[in-house]
């Protein structure tokens, strides 16, 4: 069956755009840390879609992105979306560290449950489907456990 236009790690931004994004990330988390200091504030990783799935021999396309005025679209291997979306974990657990806020990430959890059944679509491709919420939810559950 197919799954329809998903969401890439950023592949249509540049580096540019990527790393604006991850400033304004980071100001946003250090934002609420300054403003509500007596809260525990957490940073959640979710993957995007088209780096959970085994993608084998075939080429994947993102949902076209419109910036500016301007349409954006491409192809790509599947490699590149687990690089960047590597990329996008490291960094986004770099600015977790520096500000002092737990990083919990759900894609190795996310991508083993992904290997059975899918968690996004069919209606809407670009976002979890009620098996990739419970999927989603079962990761976080996972990682607040306390170990026994």
């Amino acid at each position: 069956m197919p799954l329809g236009f998903c969401e890439g790690p950023a592949l249509l931004l540049n580096e540019r755009e990527i790393a604006l994004s991850l400033k304004i990330s980071e100001h946003s988390l250090r934002y609420l840390r300054s403003n509500f200091p007596d809260s525990k504030i957490s940073l959640i990783y979710l993957p995007s879609s088209l780096s959970i799935y085994n993608f084998v021999d075939c080429e994947i396309s993102p949902a076209p992105l419109v910036m500016m005025g301007q349409s954006r679209s491409g192809v790509f291997k599947p490699v590149a979306a687990i690089e960047r979306n590597k990329f996008l974990r490291a960094e986004i657990h770099k600015i977790a560290q520096k500000n002092g806020t737990e990083f919990y990430d759900t894609t190795d959890h996310l991508k083993q449950v992904a290997s059975n059944q899918l968690l996004h679509g069919p209606r809407d491709p670009i976002h979890l489907n009620r098996n990739g919420y419970e999927a989603f939810s079962e990761a976080i559950l996972t990682i607040l456990k306390p170990p026994s």
